[in-house]
């Protein structure tokens, strides 16, 4: 899986590690649990 940077809409949004692209074309979000439970938890 490689993982890309999220643009500057979402960038440093608590939770988000990243982007990929899925096999069929479809973007998926990379979730950071740790951060999210930090920040939400």
């Amino acid at each position: 899986v490689v993982i890309k940077p999220l643009g500057r809409a979402l960038q440093g949004t608590p939770g988000m590690a990243g982007a990929t692209i899925t096999g069929d074309g479809r973007i998926a979000l990379i979730i950071d649990v740790p951060s999210l439970l930090h920040h939400y938890g």
